[in-house]
């Protein structure tokens, strides 16, 4: 897949033409002399007719109109605040950034897989197993790797599967690849609404530690064991808000943010798949 191109883009050049002086003009004023008038004389001012009295016209009356004056800004009163929502009691101090397990599962999910809990074992070979058959093919979400500078995925379909063999009938992750459906359903016997299956050779695995803690299984092409099995932690996460929080032994209530930047690294580093 082609990388856009990194090489950057000249700068436009930003500078300014330097301004020119201002030129002041000087005015000078000259002063006139005003030029004399002759005085008439006093005969022509006796002999000149009276002119008539005129009444000066009454001033008009002008009445001040008010104009309305702008409240400033500063002393208008602002609209009140509505109050936040609240919390709920049990609900986190710091909303938007806890781990909220299962928040992207749609309706049609089994519910199971947003209560996973961490169990010391949750799968060994022999061991009897099921999935409620109507949730088998309900979630496919794409699960992306590497192989030889390739960048590869496939899709798989996410389960919860419940152990009838273990004491305490743990229940954990499973993923079917969507070109293996068909191969896990044929491994199954229905038994009312669930599909019963034994853990086989078919069947891959991850797991948190060397003891086999929080074991999920995976079916898919045998050659593919090569998978980093945080691969599909990552992409659990990253489509349904599942398996991270018991997978990765976090803290109840661990920052959603550092577990989404812990998501983006985590396919780097870790153990392949296992075979049985």
């Amino acid at each position: 897949m082609s990388r856009p191109s990194d090489t950057p883009v000249p700068a436009e050049d930003t500078t300014t033409a330097e301004e020119s002086p201002l030129t002041t003009t000087t005015t000078t004023s000259t002063t006139t002399e005003p030029t004399p008038t002759e005085e008439p004389t006093v005969a022509a001012a006796e002999n000149a007719p009276s002119s008539p009295v005129l009444n000066p016209a009454p001033s008009p009356t002008i009445t001040p109109v008010p104009v309305p004056v702008p409240t400033p800004a500063s002393a208008q009163v602002p609209a009140p605040t509505p109050a936040p929502a609240p919390t709920p009691a049990n609900g986190p101090s710091n909303p938007g950034h806890e781990v909220t397990v299962g928040a992207s599962l749609p309706d049609n999910a089994d519910p199971d897989l947003a209560n996973m809990q961490s169990a010391p074992a949750t799968a060994n070979l022999g061991d009897t197993c099921k999935v409620r058959t109507k949730y088998e093919d309900q979630l496919p979400m794409l699960v992306q790797w590497s192989r030889k500078l390739k960048n590869l995925h496939g899709t798989y379909y996410q389960m919860a599967f419940t152990n009838t063999t273990i004491a305490g009938n743990p229940k954990y992750f499973l993923f079917v690849a969507d070109d293996h459906l068909d191969r896990f359903r044929s491994l199954c016997t229905p038994d009312g609404e669930w599909s019963t299956f034994q853990v086989t050779a078919d069947f891959q695995y991850g797991q948190a530690d060397k003891t086999g803690k929080n074991r999920f299984l995976v079916l898919h092409s045998a050659e593919l064991s090569y998978i980093n099995q945080h691969r599909f932690v990552r992409a659990s996460w990253k489509k349904w808000g599942t398996m991270a929080a018991s997978m990765l032994n976090l803290v109840p209530g661990a920052p959603k943010n550092q577990i989404d930047a812990l998501m983006d690294t985590i396919g780097m580093f870790g153990d392949a798949l296992h075979k049985f």
